[in-house]
This record gives C-alpha cells, structure tokens and sequence, in this order.
C-alpha cells in the first residue's frame, strides 16, 4: 500500500535515508543534483539542498541533531541544514572511488553526524 507519492525530484533517486527528527522527515537523493528533505505523513518537501555539481550518490540523516549529508559525483561530502537549506560544511575534492559507497550507514562517510 502506498501511503504518499512524493514528488518533486527531476531525476532519478539514488538514495534515501529515513531517521531524522524521530522519523518525523526523511532525505533523499537525485541524479538531478539536488537533495531533498520530505515530511513523512504527508509527503511535502521540507528543504531542497542544492551545491554539487553532478549526480548525488548518497544522502543520511544526522542522529544527534538537525543536520543532512550527502556524497557526490563531483567527488565532495557536504553537511546541510534541514531547517534553512543552507550548507554547513564541504568536505573536499575526493577520489570518485572514495565516494563510490554513499553516505549512510556503511563506506567511508559511516559514521555518525
């Protein structure tokens, strides 16, 4: 049974990661550059995070506080606000392979937020 259709991304998604604010909003991902933040009773977006440059491979949720990850294809990690949508921090240029396990709960970027 589907519960909600969100909508909203213009490319495929590539990851999503639900564990924010008490399940209460989760993150998603999309080869069309963007990350996005989405209620999840209702299906409405939240924030839209935009900075890389390219498809975005991988998106988590923080555990400890308000915060997004993502890993991309332009070879960097960022650190968003859910709240405002700004960028919080920018990990530098990666290797691709270094990037080639999303954000989340396991590769490189496995720790906690």
């Amino acid at each position: 049974q589907v519960l909600n259709r969100c909508v909203g991304h213009l490319g495929p998604v590539t990851s999503c990661h639900f564990g924010g604010l008490g399940h209460a909003v989760f993150c998603s991902a999309s080869a069309d550059s963007a990350v996005r933040v989405w209620e999840t009773s209702t299906g409405v977006v939240v924030s839209v995070f935009k900075g890389h440059v390219g498809d975005i491979v991988g998106c988590a949720m923080g555990t400890t506080g308000p915060q997004v990850a993502s890993s991309g294809l332009d070879g960097t990690v960022r650190t968003w606000d859910p709240v405002d949508g700004s960028q919080m921090q920018q990990f530098g240029r990666l290797d691709r392979y270094d990037i080639a396990y999303p954000v989340g709960h396991q590769g490189p970027c496995s720790r906690e937020l």
